[in-house]
C-alpha cells in the first residue's frame, strides 16, 4: 500500500527525488521524449522550488518506505495577481504505474492548492507524450497553451484545471487559447525554442520598430 507524504517528513532529499525522476524519465527517452528535468541540475531544481515556495510530495511503500512516486506543487501569481498552483516534476516508478499512485499524488496536491487559496492549476507535458496527455485530460484538465523552450527537443502542451470556476477556465476559452498559442508557436518557433524563418523576420522587425 502506498502513502503520500511531504518530502520533509521522509528520509529522502531533493537529490534523491531528482535521481528518481531522471531514472523514470530516462525510460521515456526510449520513446523519443526527453523531458527537460534530464538536463537540469539538482541545484537549479531546488532553487526553483525554493523561489516559488514549493512543496514536494512523495508516495512511499507503507512497509518498506521505498520511493514509488513524486509530484511537486509551486505557487505563482498571474498577471491579474491571482494565486495559482503549478504542478511539476511528476513521476511514478514504472513497475507500479497503473496502481493509482499518480492519482493519489495529484489529489494530495489539489487539496494543498485549495487550502492555500489557489484559483486554478497549471501543468504541462511534452506534445508527443500521448499517455501523459490522456492522463491530464482524464483528470479534468483542459488544454490551455502550447509553447517551445530553449534547449528542448519537443513542444509543450499546458493544461488548466479550475478550482474556482472562471471564464478563462471554460471549455470554449481554453480551446480558443490553445489553438491560437499552438498556431503562433509553430509559426514562430522550432521545438528547441529557436526562431523559424518567419520568427526571425518578426523579431528583427520588432527590434527595428523599438529603435
Amino acid at each position: 500500500m502506498a502513502l503520500v507524504k511531504v518530502l520533509s517528513d521522509t528520509k529522502y532529499t531533493i537529490k534523491d527525488i531528482h535521481d528518481f525522476i531522471k531514472t523514470v524519465y530516462e525510460k521515456r527517452a526510449d520513446e523519443g521524449i526527453h523531458f527537460q528535468a534530464l538536463s537540469k541540475s539538482t541545484e537549479s531544481i531546488e532553487q526553483r522550488i525554493d523561489d516559488n515556495h514549493g512543496i514536494v510530495f512523495v508516495a512511499v511503500d507503507e512497509q518498506s518506505q521505498e520511493l514509488l512516486g513524486t509530484g511537486t506543487i509551486l505557487f505563482h501569481y498571474d498577471e491579474n495577481h491571482v494565486l495559482y498552483a503549478g504542478f511539476i516534476l511528476e513521476a511514478v516508478r514504472p513497475d507500479v504505474q497503473g496502481q493509482g499512485i499518480g492519482k493519489m499524488l495529484k489529489q494530495q496536491r489539489e487539496v494543498c492548492a485549495k487550502e492555500r487559496g489557489c484559483h486554478y492549476i497549471i501543468s504541462s507535458t511534452a506534445s508527443n507524450a500521448v499517455s501523459s496527455i490522456k492522463y491530464q485530460l482524464k483528470s479534468g484538465a483542459k488544454k490551455y497553451g502550447f509553447s517551445s523552450a530553449k534547449n528542448s527537443d519537443y513542444y509543450s502542451i499546458y493544461f488548466r484545471k479550475d478550482i474556482v470556476s472562471s471564464f478563462k477556465g471554460s471549455a470554449l476559452y481554453c480551446f480558443i487559447r490553445y489553438q491560437v498559442t499552438k498556431a503562433k508557436t509553430k509559426l514562430l518557433f522550432h521545438k528547441d525554442g529557436s526562431f523559424t524563418k518567419l520568427g526571425e523576420v518578426c523579431y528583427n522587425t520588432f527590434k527595428q520598430l523599438k529603435r
